[in-house]
C-alpha cells in the first residue's frame, strides 16, 4: 500500500512538472509573440524622414522642376500679381517609396488663392525617384516654395535657337512615355499598309523655352504620308522639358525625333 502510495506520488510530481514545464514555454511563447507583433514592420513603411542618405528628386532634377512649375501655374485672380509677399508659397509633401506624392499641403503663404493653385500644381507632378536611406526607399518629408511672377523662373536667351544645348531636351516621363505616346496616336497610312511599306520617319523641330513644340520638319522617310503622320504627331506632343544652356538657362533648342512604323501598328 505504501509502495503504491509513493510510485503515484512519484508520477503526479513528474506530470505536475512536465504541465509546469508547459505552462512555462507557452507563457514565453505568448510573450514573445507578443512582442513580435508589437513590432509591426507596417511601422517602418509609416515613419517619414526629414533626413536620408540620398534626398528624393524630380526626374531630371531641379531645373526641370522649375520648368514643369512655370509650364503648369495658373494665376487664379487678377490682384494676386499686385502684392510681391503673394508671390511665393512654400508647399510641403512626402515622397513615398514609389515615387508617389502625398500629403501635399501649402504650409507657408498669404493669398488663400495662390495656396491652393502651388498645392494643384505640385499635385500634377510625375513620380520622383524616391528617398534612400540604408539602401531602401523611404517615405521623405520635403518642402519646395512655388513661386508666381510675370518673368521667368530663370534667365534666358530670348530668340536664339541652339542646336547643342548642356541638358538636352526631355519629353516629360522619359523615353518610355514618348514611345508610349507614340504607340497611343500613331495613325498608320492605309496606302503604306496595304503596299507593306515600314520604316523610320525623322523629324526636326524646336523646343522652345516653355516646353512647347515649333518648327517642324520631317527629314526623311519611307513616305511622304508617313513624314507628315511624323509631324503630326509631333504637333500633338505635350509641352517637353526644355534644354538647358549653362546649368539654369531655358534655351530654344533644335531637335530631331524618331517615328517608327511598323506593320503590327
Amino acid at each position: 500500500m505504501r509502495r503504491s502510495f509513493n510510485r503515484y506520488y512519484r508520477l503526479l510530481t513528474k506530470y505536475c512538472l512536465v504541465a509546469l514545464l508547459f505552462s512555462i514555454v507557452a507563457i514565453n511563447t505568448c510573450k514573445a509573440d507578443d512582442r513580435i507583433s508589437t513590432f509591426k514592420p507596417a511601422l517602418l513603411s509609416d515613419t517619414i524622414y526629414s533626413k536620408v542618405d540620398k534626398a528624393p528628386t524630380f526626374p531630371g532634377g531641379i531645373e526641370f522642376l522649375f520648368q514643369f512649375i512655370g509650364n503648369n501655374i495658373k494665376y487664379r485672380d487678377a490682384e494676386d500679381f499686385d502684392d510681391p509677399k503673394q508671390r511665393r508659397v512654400l508647399v510641403q509633401f512626402i515622397v513615398e517609396p514609389d515615387g508617389l506624392l502625398s500629403g501635399i499641403k501649402a504650409i507657408r503663404g498669404t493669398n488663400d488663392s495662390l495656396n491652393r493653385e502651388a498645392e494643384r500644381v505640385i499635385a500634377l507632378s510625375q513620380k520622383w525617384e524616391p528617398g534612400i536611406k540604408d539602401g531602401k526607399a523611404v517615405r521623405v518629408r520635403c518642402a519646395m516654395p512655388v513661386a508666381f511672377g510675370r518673368g521667368e523662373l530663370h534667365d534666358s536667351y530670348s530668340d536664339e535657337i541652339f542646336p547643342e544645348v548642356t541638358r538636352d531636351p526631355r519629353f516629360p516621363g522619359g523615353p518610355d512615355a514618348f514611345n508610349k505616346f507614340i504607340s497611343e496616336h500613331i495613325r498608320y497610312p492605309k496606302d503604306d499598309r496595304d503596299k507593306g511599306i515600314s520604316g523610320k520617319a525623322v523629324v526636326q523641330f524646336v523646343v522652345e523655352k516653355n516646353g512647347s513644340l515649333s518648327n517642324f520638319k520631317a527629314l526623311s522617310g519611307p513616305s511622304e504620308a508617313m513624314k507628315a503622320e511624323a509631324v503630326r504627331l509631333m504637333a500633338l506632343s505635350p509641352k517637353w522639358y526644355a534644354g538647358i544652356w549653362e546649368g539654369n538657362k531655358f534655351v530654344r533648342t533644335q531637335y530631331t525625333a524618331s517615328v517608327i512604323f511598323t506593320l503590327d501598328h
